[in-house]
């Protein structure tokens, strides 16, 4: 009895352990920035620790350029004492990796609210039920999650707090709402066929394309609680960077702590600017086409213009919906085979985003 005694307080004590770990797991991920680079070092670089403290305060934070914000010079030039851990992460291509950093949950969240911020939290994942309706002309459609549209939703909440879940649109589904009803906010109707699902929330998502050849696709967004119901938009010159943009707006509310029973503020659409972009290493026309399809691709980014091709170098001028800080962001967190770098050369405007194209 005394053994048997002995190794259900073990066991105890093993999975309460497990618990803890997983805990604390899930609140590091909320202070972590990554960063592509060439290549791998003994340790991370003062300027590096430096780039990914900016971003992971960038992103707590919602504030642009924090980087050139002097309230913050100091504490990014002291990055190395907020840094925790890191590792190397090869790329699939073999030829850059990504930097990994983990900083000091407790030791950010102190310098957080010494400036005044709100400390974000690590709750249970936000279950939400998403009802996605496209619109071609004047015929609507509901899609699964069988969709490629869906599928772009999917991956962009892999890394957030938030699940979602598709309905079946089955004959029950299809019966209860149609693709008009969705569309036209119909939300007794919704309401109704969400009903036989769990969740914590209803995200109702209206894509669309505007009229002629150069119109940008437009993702709306209502997510309703049993509290309140909240609205936001997001438009892009392609369909997956309208579901990215839209997505990311909510996952960065819910990233900062805001939970959907409180009342959700949604960003206003930031303005365009342009953003000088120097990139190294473009050897031939493939390679350009390979990087200007990458930049399409982000959410930020308006259209591209290549403004000077060099054996050395290529210039861009990019319009960003969010200006620099948006598309440096955008190209360190999906972009691994842009590495941040820098020029000696005086006639680069300071600045300009300068890469090293790592294929």
């Amino acid at each position: 009895m005394k053994r048997a005694y002995t190794s259900l307080v073990i066991f105890v004590l093993f999975m309460a352990s497990l618990c803890a770990m997983a805990v604390a797991m899930t609140d590091s991920s909320l202070y972590r920035a990554q960063l592509p680079i060439i290549s791998a070092e003994s340790q991370p670089s003062s300027d590096e620790l430096k780039m990914a403290l900016a971003q992971l305060l960038s992103r707590l934070t919602n504030i642009q350029n924090i980087d050139k914000d002097p309230a913050w010079a100091d504490s990014l030039s002291h990055a190395q004492d907020w840094m925790l851990s890191y590792q190397y992460i090869p790329a699939s291509n073999g030829s850059a990796f990504t930097l990994q950093i983990d900083f000091d949950p407790a030791a950010i969240s102190r310098l957080l609210k010494s400036k005044g911020q709100n400390i974000p939290t690590a709750g249970p994942p936000q279950r939400f039920l998403a009802w996605l309706v496209i619109e071609s002309g004047e015929q609507q459609q509901l899609l699964g999650s069988a969709s490629p549209y869906a599928k772009t939703i999917d991956t962009s909440v892999k890394q957030s707090s938030i699940d979602i879940e598709w309905p079946l649109l089955d004959l029950t589904d299809l019966k209860t709402l149609s693709a008009a009803q969705a569309w036209g906010g119909d939300w007794p109707s919704i309401d109704a066929a969400s009903k036989r699902y769990t969740h914590d929330g209803i995200l109702l998502v209206h894509l669309s394309k505007g009229d002629g050849d150069t119109a940008l696709w437009t993702s709306e967004w209502t997510l309703k609680t049993p509290q309140n119901s909240v609205d936001w938009a997001f438009s892009a010159n392609d369909a997956a960077s309208a579901l990215r943009g839209g997505m990311g707006q909510l996952s960065s509310m819910m990233t900062q702590g805001v939970k959907p029973q409180a009342p959700l503020v949604p960003q206003a659409p930031l303005p365009v600017s342009p953003v000088e972009v120097v990139v190294y290493g473009i050897a031939d026309l493939s390679a350009l086409d390979g990087l200007k399809n990458n930049l399409q691709q982000l959410a930020p980014v308006q259209d591209i213009e290549v403004v000077e091709v060099s054996p050395d170098e290529v210039i861009l001028t990019i319009n960003a919906q969010g200006g620099s800080a948006a598309l440096q962001q955008a190209i360190a967190d999906q972009v691994l085979t842009l590495v941040k770098t820098q020029s000696a050369d005086k006639n680069i405007p300071s600045d300009a985003l300068i890469y090293q194209w790592a294929l």
